[in-house]
């Protein structure tokens, strides 16, 4: 079974809905993934990248930059 709190499948989603041009979803799934890293410690991705591209997307990645 495919683990819904692990931090880099559901970046790889992310990036998948993101190349598909679904940016919403794409953006919920980068949010989450950057919410799993940051609880959970992991993830085998760059934190700034994924936060780059939350603020591209529009998010917000919650952080006082």
């Amino acid at each position: 079974r495919i683990d819904p709190m692990n931090p880099d499948y559901l970046f790889n989603l992310a990036v998948s809905l993101d190349q598909l041009r679904q940016t919403r979803l794409a953006l919920d799934y980068y949010q989450r993934a950057e919410r799993m890293a940051a609880a959970n410690g992991g993830g085998q991705f760059d934190r700034s990248t994924i936060n780059k591209r939350i603020q591209e997307l529009g998010g917000d990645t919650g952080r006082n930059n």
